[in-house]
């Protein structure tokens, strides 16, 4: 199984550690008004600021994303382990693209 990726870089080795993608999945698409939802489940590990950092980033992307179902658990572990003060976090992570049919043949 392949190690976690890096979502949050570090500049340098005084950095705070980054958060990681533990898993991924594909959420299934919904018509809500005239808007289809397109959305990815993710779970992540990583110290509380850079979680923060991290949704932060999500909260200002362009095109604008929706965050849902955020869930933040702090997780024992053993000290002097890599991420021993890290937290793990769920969420949902919405886009939105315009459901109208007709424009989308007219650009065609």
């Amino acid at each position: 199984m392949p190690s976690p990726r890096p979502i949050c870089k570090a500049t340098s080795r005084s950095s705070p550690p980054r958060v990681t993608i533990g898993s991924t999945e594909s959420l299934p698409v919904e018509v809500r008004g005239g808007y289809r939802a397109i959305g990815l489940r993710y779970t992540l590990t990583g110290p509380y600021e850079t979680l923060v950092k991290f949704l932060a980033k999500l909260e200002a992307a362009n095109p604008p994303l929706v965050i849902e179902n955020l869930h933040i658990h702090g997780v024992l572990r053993r000290p002097g382990t890599p991420l021993a003060n890290a937290l793990d976090a769920g969420l949902d992570v919405i886009g939105f693209r315009n459901n109208d049919k007709t424009t989308a043949a007219a650009k065609s």
